[in-house]
């Protein structure tokens, strides 16, 4: 298949020769029926086509890997796009709910985050199906003693999961489409969703220690005397 899309295949038979490959690939006889009797006409279409299925070749990958490679990046897609809609609920519900709380109480709440920060660090339990240890939703109460690396990955996923979203929309607008031809946008799609999945659990899973409350404790005195 490379080597044809390389060549310059101008003549009628050669172009019959990529079409022959292409019916292989899609099983369209109708389209096959065309090509065959106007190769120069679909010369183009042709090379198009068969590049679609070149770089799912040369990713290693079979149209029924597509497949189910559609079958798991969706759902899952899905799934974090539905615990991010749920949590902006969630986050709306409690700032409406602390707007009727007075400043006294809210005072004593924001002590207690950061003396009960460590009993929120507890080790996240996993899945006996899976394995793979159960992600929390939202942004977690000691944030701010989370060393920068960790507490970036707040902000990194915030705009991979915007590039979820838009890539999950874009893929449920060609529903309708062959594998092959929404086959770049699901593998953008994985790449994100493993990544997303990766860094979340690492933020989740990061045990807040001594040295970084200490840390962020020096800080906020150096910060409190340059302000005097």
């Amino acid at each position: 298949m490379q080597e044809w899309l390389n060549s310059k295949h101008e003549s009628d038979a050669e172009i019959i020769k990529g079409a022959d490959m292409l019916f292989r690939l899609n099983r369209n006889r109708f389209y096959h029926v065309r090509a065959t009797r106007q190769p120069q006409a679909y010369r183009t279409n042709i090379e198009y086509e068969l590049n679609k299925f070149l770089k799912i070749r040369l990713d290693n990958m079979t149209i029924e890997e597509v497949r189910k490679m559609n079958d798991i990046v969706i759902p899952e897609a899905q799934a974090i796009i539905a615990e991010e809609e749920a949590e902006k609920i969630g986050e709306n519900e409690r700032i409406s709910e602390n707007n009727g709380e007075n400043q006294g109480k809210s005072e004593k709440n924001g002590d207690s985050i950061e003396e009960n920060a460590s009993t929120d660090d507890t080790e996240l339990p996993s899945s006996d199906s899976d394995g793979v240890a159960i992600v929390r939703k939202g942004k977690r109460m000691d944030h701010d003693f989370l060393p920068k690396e960790v507490a970036d990955l707040w902000d990194i996923n915030a705009k991979r999961y915007k590039e979820i979203k838009s890539t999950f929309e874009t893929l449920k607008a060609m529903e309708d489409k062959e594998p092959c031809d929404r086959y770049e946008h699901l593998k953008i799609l994985s790449d994100l969703d493993k990544k997303y999945r990766a860094d979340m659990l690492t933020y989740d899973s990061y045990q807040v220690t001594r040295a970084d409350r200490d840390r962020v404790a020096k800080a906020r005195l150096a910060e409190n005397a340059s302000q005097d």
